[in-house]
């Protein structure tokens, strides 16, 4: 393809991974042409191709680094490209018209009042995202956690607490099985060592009955 910062498969053969280029917005709000070019990958690993907000691309072994721009997750085994995974989100500067994107988590049968932990994923493989809306399908109240340990600590809040700030409390949302949207969106971030792309999440059941939970999360990834 040619699309901006996808795969180039005409320069891609080996370990050497193609990249199309693709236009940038410096901090004045002028336009820039990188062009396209190539880097060599290490060999029987999980890639992660990204770009510094300048258009340099670079790929390391660990993870997507905070402030780059994921390009490309690409799995090399005996000297050959096996996958690659689309990972393109558009600069910061230009975060505006990046989709938002749905992440929806149910949890399983639960009595009323009762809670189930877990996680879910950043669109993308981003470390950061805005939340502008969360649905779900009945009453429940739902908190978000940068990190397990944050959301242990709070597990003894009762609901008519507010949370601690600066406690790694991200979210903290009681909808009445309708969509709330977040105005202004809800900084959602990793918090771990090293960072990954996962929110904790913990949903508590107030439907009155059992029943599963199913929360929807409209995110915006930068």
């Amino acid at each position: 393809g040619t699309a901006p910062w996808s795969q180039n498969t005409g320069t891609t053969t080996g370990l050497v991974y193609g990249y199309n280029g693709g236009e940038i917005i410096d901090a004045t709000g002028s336009f820039s042409h990188i062009a396209s070019g190539t880097i060599t990958l290490a060999d029987n690993a999980t890639n992660y191709v990204e770009r510094q907000e300048d258009g340099t691309v670079s790929s390391n072994i660990s993870g997507f680094t905070l402030g780059r721009i994921p390009m490309a997750k690409v799995t090399t085994a005996s000297g050959a490209i096996t996958a690659v995974e689309d990972d393109r989100m558009l600069a910061l500067a230009d975060r505006a018209t990046v989709l938002a994107r749905t992440v929806t988590y149910t949890t399983a049968s639960l009595a009323d009042g009762a809670t189930e932990v877990g996680t879910i994923a950043m669109p993308a493989g981003a470390r950061e995202a805005d939340m502008e809306a969360l649905e779900t399908d009945h009453t429940a109240w739902v908190r978000c956690y940068a990190t397990a340990a944050a959301r242990l600590a709070d597990s003894a809040r009762p609901i008519t607490s507010d949370p601690t700030p600066g406690t790694g409390v991200l979210a903290d949302f009681l909808p009445l099985g309708t969509t709330i949207p977040c105005g202004p969106p809800v900084g959602l971030y990793n918090g771990d060592t090293p960072q990954g792309n996962v929110i904790y999440i913990a949903i508590t059941n107030k439907s009155g009955g059992s029943t599963t939970i199913t929360a929807t999360f409209t995110l915006r990834p930068y």
